[in-house]
Parts: C-alpha cells; structure tokens; sequence
C-alpha cells in the first residue's frame, strides 16, 4: 500500500495581501492612539494652563478686592504711623507692589489758596505727599510737603478732582453708592498703577457739593 503524499502550495500573493492588510491596521491603530494622546495631552494642557492662570490671579484679585479698600477704614484719619503699617504690610506681602504713595488731600473753599484742584468754589489741595517703600533694610518713607515737589503730583491730584467733581455735580440728597460708582470715581486704573481715593460717607458728598455750588 502506498503511502499519499501531501504537497502544499505556498500563495505569495495571499502572504503579501495580509501582511498589508495586518500593516494598515497597525498604522491604522497608531494613528488613532496618536490622535487620541495629542487631544489628552491639549486638554490636559489647557485645564492645567487654566488652573495656573487661576492660581496667578488669586494675589491680585486680594489685593485689588481686599486690601485696598481697607484705607477706607479709617475713614480719613489715617496718620503716619498707621499709614507705614499699612504700607509695609502691602509691600512685604505682594511683590508686585513696588511703591506706595498716601496723598493727605484737604477740601476747602479758601480763594486764598489758588493751588490743587479747583472747581467753582471747591478746592482739593495736597497738605502733604508720602511715599513708602521696602528694602532689606526695612520701611523707607518719603515725605513731601513742599508746594513745588507736590505739583510734579499734580495730575493726579487733578485726575481725582475732575472724577469727584463729576460724580457729585449730580448727586441728589437720598442718593446711594453702588458698586459700579466706586469703581467708576473712587478707583483709577492705569497701566502698573491703581490710584484708590478714600471714600467718603454721603453726608460728605453731598458737604462737598454745597462749598463746590457756592452754598458754605
């Protein structure tokens, strides 16, 4: 009896037909997996990238919201000293804070006085200029009081005169201060400077509009 014999033909052509087809799902699959790598790693980026900038804000947005507006505590008798405590606790704490200036500002109608600000018969003059600064060595204050040093100030002073005059030219007796009026005349936002002017309580305002009118 005779053995069989198998023989088995080899297909070369079916061999390179898969060996494309296992290829192109290979790159197939890389392609998706660098696809879906790239998007996790852009929005891993941007929610990180949110995260930071969120994180950066947090001491200027204090700064701006908290601490500033705690000049107005002391509801215009803030002296020297307590001015250098102020001071050095802002400069220590916020490194972006380099100086710190205090204008002690009076509001008159002395026609004897023609220097500051004047409208009609409102005047806001500088008694003196101070400014705070820090360095190893610890607080350092400047004080003008100088009539010509404090005109180099000047713009200032006049920037705040014209905001006030503004605001209080229609101010009415039962009037209310809204957020969005502190901002708009107490507040000056430039580039690398905030000038924040004490706010003063209506019953004040409305003082500073009667000398302003002539009445007082």
């Amino acid at each position: 009896m005779k053995a069989e014999k198998y023989s088995y033909r080899k297909n070369y052509g079916l061999l390179l037909m898969f060996f494309i087809v296992i290829s192109g799902l290979y790159i197939f699959a890389l392609f998706l997996s660098r696809n879906y790598t790239e998007s996790h790693i852009k929005n891993e980026f941007t929610n990180r990238k949110s995260e930071i900038f969120d994180q950066t804000l947090v001491p200027f947005n204090d700064f701006f919201q908290n601490r500033i507006p705690e000049v107005s505590f002391y509801q215009g008798f803030l002296d020297s000293v307590q001015a250098g405590k102020y001071a050095y606790s802002i400069l220590s704490s916020y490194p972006f804070v380099r100086e710190i200036g205090f204008f002690d500002l009076q509001f008159n109608n002395d026609h004897n006085l023609n220097y500051g600000f004047i409208v009609n018969n409102l005047r806001i003059q500088p008694k003196t200029i101070t400014f705070f600064t820090v360095s190893r060595s610890g607080l350092n204050k400047n004080t003008i009081r100088d009539r010509g040093q404090m005109g180099l100030h000047s713009e200032e002073i006049n920037n705040i005169g014209v905001k006030l005059a503004t605001y209080i030219d229609k101010l009415q007796p039962n009037a209310k201060l809204s957020d969005k009026d502190i901002l708009k005349v107490f507040y000056t936002i430039r580039p690398g400077q905030i000038t924040y002017l004490n706010i003063p309580r209506v019953n004040d305002l409305i003082v500073y509009k009667s000398i302003m009118e002539g009445n007082l």
